[in-house]
């Protein structure tokens, strides 16, 4: 099943921080408040203990209540008319930035569920006989253990209807909400997981047919155990829409935005100015995401026939009832390539799961996406930027097509108010997707933190190098090399990653930085391609087998960024760290751990991140290390299969410091593995005469390292012509073949020039080094010339 909504606009100052010194928030205790009422906040993690700067975009005044302790204090006075949504909130020390966590804001009065406010997790209100009575409207602020499941029971009267909501994922929390309610004699009225417009929060809409008790049980899909395990359950009169129409336009423009379902009894409209929409009033649900894009966009054109679509112009659209078949045709060249891109169910605010297929002007399908059947809909985490999770295709036009069409539709033949889509069409290449893992990142002085970034690729299978732009001169960046996909990896991957580590040069000075992360890449037509790296607001870990952290974008580029105190250790590369290693041939990498503070003991083991993950390239030694050791080595090993690539190597360890631990890690140590040598083919015609010698010359390149002889011999010769070898020791330029042409029937013969090595430098026993041949091609015109010329 393509994923739901987990990716929401925040406000731009909501950063988060995975680098090891900073302070880091665990949990907000409560995590939410009603307005106009004052909240005791207090704030659980690590680094608290240390003088704050608190940085909230809260509707209300913070004050500190205390200035040490398990968790950090503040008077929360909310402002009377804060509006119902999420606020970010996030702490500054010496030692570098927090990770942001999300305050919700209801307009109902508040409770905790009994359960978690215990301090330890003690059964209270697991079964119907021992669920919390609630009073609605109330908006209950609980927590989900594994197996755990939370009851409460109301009494209501024939006739009365109410929404019950759990605002869990849209607050970065990473359980994801089941919801069921039952009468009293345990009949099910109702159930919901994943509910339409908030990704895989969970929501009903009751009225009761009868007075009486009903219960109420939230449960996580998945059971699982998760650190981050709060949600807020609103039980009450509120008002919301389950469909938005269209679901993006333009950034910077006001969009007119369709409202509709949910507890509407007619669609509303809403002028819309930024990331979000929402119902005015004040007894309402989260506001709906709005996606905001970079170009032209326009709506879908009235009427049945076939619409006409624009390079790059955004078509919002909807498959408005059961069956129905949207047509749209765009005007192409043989030749041409194309990237034909939707976004729907993975945006979460679309029931559509959208079947792509395109065809030629005749009516010959030449392809389609989306094909696969959805899964019924089960707990599920995936880590995927607004524009992943919806089908697209890239092709290049093939002879004969002037014109493709193209059909969207719902792949189980459903339709409605709530299927919407996005569809857009580029004359382009295969292209690429990029997306911060870490919306924040502190830079120790002295020391290096590493920044990763995941690249979905749509497409382009080539090599992609990050660079970040703004950063001041006196940090150092470092790696960013995502290899290619080709013959050789373990797996051929859509998704990737890369990382750059940024070290802060001797004198840097602490304070804040920002900067924009980008992918770049040359296509073989010498274009330079240039894509943004999207940037995560809130990053939470999720536990469980193939989950991924969940992430709620942000809405600037920019990573926010600290230039903060020394870490209590630093781990150094003794090596080079560029490094240029022939396949075949292994390198030691050597690394020291020292010590900045007292009483830091070094790590028990330090490992190596960021591999290719290439079946024939190893990584030894070193990684369990002596109690006390302070050096290491690990070695890098290759083979001959080991694709000619670049990429790059971080050293990571974990140390204790102040009765807490921390990761450290090296700056990248970048790797070109190589080839030991180069032959190049002739590249000027060598005029011959029957029965006359005559040499066939070209470039030789050997790698420092490589000292073994290459034989260069030609092959595949035409009968009649005989060419010796050629032992080239050393490190000449060129190479030479001394050849005798006999008499030679007159044609074109394609010709081998073949170079052969040893590799004796890895154990006693040589093993064969042979780069692959050169073709060339000999010309015989009898009584004339003979050329040898490149392929």
């Amino acid at each position: 099943m393509r994923s739901r909504l987990r990716i929401l606009p925040i406000l731009a100052c909501a950063v988060g921080s995975l680098s090891a010194g900073g302070p880091t928030i665990a949990r907000i205790d409560p995590p939410g408040g009603q307005a106009g009422t004052a909240v005791r906040l207090t704030l659980h993690g690590s680094g608290l203990d240390r003088k704050l700067a608190l940085h909230s975009k809260i509707p209300g005044t913070l004050t500190p209540l205390s200035a040490a302790g398990a968790g950090k204090e503040y008077l929360l006075e909310i402002d009377r008319d804060a509006a119902v949504g999420a606020y970010p909130l996030q702490v500054e020390s010496a030692a570098g930035l927090s990770n942001t966590r999300l305050f919700g804001i209801s307009s109902f009065p508040e409770s905790v569920e009994k359960e978690s406010a215990l301090k330890r997790h003690l059964p209270a209100n697991d079964t119907p006989s021992n669920a919390e009575f609630l009073e609605a409207p109330v908006t209950v602020n609980g927590t989900l253990a594994g197996a755990d499941r939370d009851f409460y029971r109301l009494e209501l009267s024939a006739g009365d209807v109410l929404t019950f909501e759990v605002e869990a994922q849209r607050l970065g929390s990473a359980i994801d909400p089941v919801i069921a309610v039952s009468d009293a004699e345990g009949n099910p009225v109702a159930r919901n997981n994943d509910a339409a417009g908030i990704g895989v929060d969970a929501r009903l809409r009751l009225q009761a047919t009868k007075s009486g008790t009903y219960f109420v049980a939230v449960h996580d899909a998945r059971f699982s155990a998760q650190k981050t395990n709060f949600y807020r359950l609103r039980v009450g009169p509120i008002a919301f829409a389950d469909a938005i129409f269209p679901l993006g336009w333009t950034r910077g423009e006001t969009a007119s935005i369709e409202l509709s379902g949910g507890s509407l009894a007619a669609p509303r409209r809403v002028d819309a100015a930024g990331d979000s929409v929402r119902l005015p009033g004040r007894r309402v649900s989260l506001p709906l995401p709005l996606v905001r894009g970079e170009g032209p966009e326009e709506l879908e054109p009235a009427g049945e026939r076939p619409h006409r679509l624009t390079d790059s112009t955004v078509v919002n659209g909807r498959i408005a009832k059961s069956g129905e078949t949207d047509r749209y045709s765009l005007d192409v060249q043989e030749g041409e390539e194309w990237l034909i891109e939707t976004q729907a169910a993975g945006l979460g605010t679309s029931h559509l799961y959208t079947l792509l297929t395109l065809y030629d002007q005749d009516g010959k399908k030449l392809g389609s996406a989306g094909d696969r059947e959805p899964e019924e809909m089960l707990s599920f985490i995936r880590a995927r930027a607004e524009t992943f999770g919806d089908p697209h295709i890239g092709f290049r036009v093939p002879p004969g097509v002037a014109r493709i069409d193209l059909t969207m539709e719902d792949l189980l033949r459903r339709g409605g108010p709530g299927y919407g889509y996005r569809l857009v069409a580029r004359k382009q290449p295969g292209d690429f997707v990029l997306r911060l893992n870490e919306a924040a990142v502190n830079i120790p002085q002295g020391g290096s933190a590493a920044l990763s970034v995941t690249m979905d690729r749509r497409g382009y299978e080539g090599a992609v190098r990050l660079v970040v732009d703004g950063l001041p001169e006196d940090i150092m960046v470092e790696g960013g090399h995502i290899p290619a996909e080709f013959g050789g990896m373990t797996t051929a991957r859509t998704s990737r990653t890369g990382r750059v580590t940024l070290t802060a040069k001797p004198g840097a000075k602490p304070r804040r930085l920002h900067f924009v992360v980008h992918g770049e890449t040359e296509l073989p037509s010498g274009e330079i391609v240039r894509r943004r790296a999207a940037a995560s607001a809130v990053v939470t870990p999720v536990a469980g087998k193939g989950q991924k952290p969940l992430r709620i974008a942000s809405r600037e580029p920019a990573v926010q960024a600290s230039l903060a105190s020394p870490e209590a250790g630093v781990l150094e590369v003794l090596t080079p760290r560029r490094l240029r290693l022939i396949q075949g041939m292994a390198h030691e990498i050597r690394w020291q751990f020292t010590a900045r503070a007292p009483g830091v003991r070094p790590a028990d083991a330090v490992s190596v991140i960021n591999g290719p993950n290439v079946a024939n390239l190893r990584i030894t030694g070193g990684g369990k290390i002596e109690k006390g050791d302070t050096k290491g080595v690990f070695e890098l090993n290759t083979t001959m299969g080991t694709p000619a690539m670049t990429f790059d190597l971080i050293l990571a360890a974990q140390i204790r410091s102040n009765g807490s631990m921390q990761q450290i890690v090296s700056p990248a140590i970048t790797v070109d593995v190589v080839q030991g040598y180069d032959v190049g083919a002739p590249e000027k015609p060598v005029a011959v005469t029957s029965n006359r010698p005559f040499a066939i010359g070209g470039s030789f390149h050997r790698e420092p390292n490589f000292d073994s002889e290459v034989i260069v011999e030609a092959e595949n010769l035409p009968l009649g012509v005989e060419c010796a070898t050629a032992a080239i020791a050393g490190n000449p330029s060129d190479y030479t073949l001394d050849c005798q042409a006999g008499e030679v029937a007159g044609g074109e013969y394609k010709i081998s020039i073949t170079p052969k090595s040893v590799l004796a430098s890895r154990g006693k026993e040589a093993v064969p080094y042979n780069v692959t041949p050169v073709d060339a091609t000999l010309v015989v015109a009898a009584g004339r010339t003979i050329a040898v010329a490149n392929d």
